[in-house]
């Protein structure tokens, strides 16, 4: 094996050992969360029978846009209701909390509020909980070395009207839990830099102020979600994946929940297949960084992926948000490792040997009778050989593949039954 075959080796098993190890030690207390673009078959998502039941199996949280809810019709709003309700999914709305054209003055917060809560009367009036508001940029909206149009305000003038948005939201809904997102690459990080552009500040020392307002207020922030796009996290300037890392301890140190957000800025505004193989191959790079989230947000604020369903359709948003979970270990209700519903369990695939030159074995468990195909996909999510297809029996597999016309690399060997898969990596060597 060549010197540079055998550093990906060591990679593969690295990320697929960080990986599963995420899945082992996080998977009890992890969420699930997805927020999808608004595509032109967005609203077809709440229809009865609408296609993505296998998600809705692994999903604990669907996020709405406050936009969303603000434009949405009744009908919209009655077909989301019911099917959120029926499937036990809890609702999030991301609102801004903090903006300035609320005001910058003492009342900006309160303002805000009145603005926020009208978009939201619809959904409540008509039966529609809220389980959690997710202030999207609050601060950095805000202050004087923030985004933008700002307000010119400190962190603690901003983070006191943000405790003020709070108080008055949770007059109408009480028990709400709220939490934050700020663009982590616009900060710095301790020792981490900023992305070259923007400079917000260092976020640590941002969150112990606001977390100690709002805690003086008699309130508290329940999580902070990381909005940092795969080509930002992948910054060798910011080192991003060890930068979020960084910011997931200190998050957990406040007592605070931590949670990134998956997506690609580059697929989002590009290509349907490059935003699936960039979210998909950050949950493996930020394993490898010892990364561990307790809130895992599949989300597009982008016009791609093209459409919304079918959770078959590859590269639609339900199919990726489901294949990510399946690869992230959340793959809903199963009995003695093996998924009820019948699909192949996550971290239920091998092949060996691994790495393997030409000839190996692609191991498997069914919990009853399926048609599967064996499928190989390269790093970039391209699809590199069909390995095997057929209808097999319930139990254990082992089948034999010949992979001698594939290149050497990294892979990620595939089993997918229907629209439900588990994977394992694979490195070819020669």
């Amino acid at each position: 094996m060549s010197r540079v075959l055998q550093r990906l080796a060591a990679l593969a098993i690295v990320v697929a050992g960080a990986a599963a190890s995420m899945t082992m030690q996080a998977q009890p207390r992890r969420l699930a969360w997805i927020c999808p673009n608004m595509p032109h078959d967005f609203g077809n998502l709440f229809l009865p029978g609408a296609a993505w039941t296998n998600l809705k199996r692994s999903t604990d949280v669907f996020k709405l846009y406050i936009g969303k809810l603000a434009s949405a019709d009744t009908t919209f709003i009655d077909n989301a209701v019911a099917a959120l309700n029926q499937a036990h999914i809890k609702v999030a709305v991301e609102a801004g909390g903090l903006r300035p054209f609320s005001g910058c003055d003492s009342m900006a917060g309160e303002n805000h509020a009145i603005s926020e809560l009208a978009s939201m009367r619809s959904w409540l009036n008509r039966g529609g909980t809220i389980d959690y508001i997710v202030m999207d940029s609050p601060i950095n909206t805000m202050i004087a070395t923030g985004a933008p149009g700002n307000c010119g305000m400190t962190v603690t003038q901003a983070a006191n009207e943000l405790a003020d948005y709070m108080h008055a939201v949770r007059a109408v809904i009480p028990n709400v839990h709220f939490g934050w997102i700020e663009p982590v690459p616009w900060y710095t990080v301790g020792q981490y830099p900023n992305h070259p552009g923007n400079n917000y500040g260092d976020l640590p020392k941002v969150m112990d102020t606001v977390v100690r307002i709002i805690a003086q207020h008699g309130d508290s922030l329940e999580f902070f979600h990381a909005d940092s796009p795969y080509e930002y996290s992948e910054s060798q300037i910011t080192h991003g994946w060890d930068k979020l890392k960084e910011m997931e301890r200190h998050t957990r140190a406040k007592g605070l929940r931590f949670g990134l957000i998956f997506n690609s800025e580059f697929g989002g505004l590009n290509d349907d297949s490059t935003f699936y193989a960039r979210t998909m191959d950050g949950w493996l790079k930020y394993g490898a960084a010892g990364g561990d989230p307790q809130d895992v947000i599949v989300q597009s604020w982008y016009p791609l992926p093209t459409t919304v369903l079918a959770e078959s359709t590859r590269y639609s948003f339900t199919f990726d948000a489901l294949q990510f979970f399946l690869q992230a270990g959340i793959n809903g209700p199963r009995t003695n490792g093996v998924d009820v519903h019948g699909a192949v369990q996550a971290g239920n695939v091998s092949v060996l040997p691994n790495p393997v030159a030409s000839e190996g074995l692609v191991r498997f468990t069914l919990a009853g009778e399926e048609h599967v195909a064996g499928e190989l996909f390269d790093m970039r999510g391209a699809r590199a050989a069909t390995l095997f297809e057929g209808t097999y029996s319930g139990g254990p597999h082992t089948v034999g593949v010949d992979l001698s016309g594939v290149p050497a690399g990294i892979y990620r060997c595939r089993v997918l039954q229907g629209s439900r898969a588990a994977e394992t990596m694979v490195v070819i060597a020669r």
